[in-house]
């Protein structure tokens, strides 16, 4: 379309304003060891919804996605949701349930879409210190 465009042009000013998808986070990535895993298929139209609630669910479920401590009464999530965490809140802001403020309630209630029943649970009641992850930006080399 006759401009030169950076990766991080298509994700932040495109992609990530145009269409408000927040599952976009755990897509497009940097390779760094705390960033979602990548994904080892392209992604295309008709498989793009499930392809993308698969690579939330690696996400979190990996130990830069999110991790709950209950004995600690910790829960910990990744510093992606703090650095962008304005992109959950037009869909999943949420009052009454989870902790934090209103930015990580939206993410908290988005990740609890993604987990196990008991979990969900456990952060909705809100009874727990949250905090976000140390983000490793060393190269991924798997």
């Amino acid at each position: 379309m006759g401009r030169s465009l950076t990766l991080d042009n298509i994700e932040h000013d495109i992609l990530r304003k145009d269409f408000q998808e927040p599952r976009i986070h755990a897509a497009l990535v940097c390779a760094a060891i705390s960033c979602p895993p990548l994904r080892q298929e392209p992604y295309t139209g008709e498989n793009l919804d499930e392809q993308l609630d698969d690579q939330v669910r690696k996400w979190l479920f990996s130990p830069y996605g999110l991790q709950i401590d209950r004995s600690q009464n910790r829960v910990a999530i990744s510093s992606i949701f703090d650095w962008f965490g304005k992109d959950w809140q037009a869909q999943y802001a949420i009052e009454g349930k989870f902790t934090g403020s209103e930015r990580e309630r939206a993410a908290l209630n988005f990740v609890s879409n993604y987990i196990s029943p008991k979990d969900k649970e456990y952060l909705e009641q809100g009874n727990y210190k949250l905090s976000y992850l140390n983000y490793d930006w060393s190269l991924n080399r798997q």
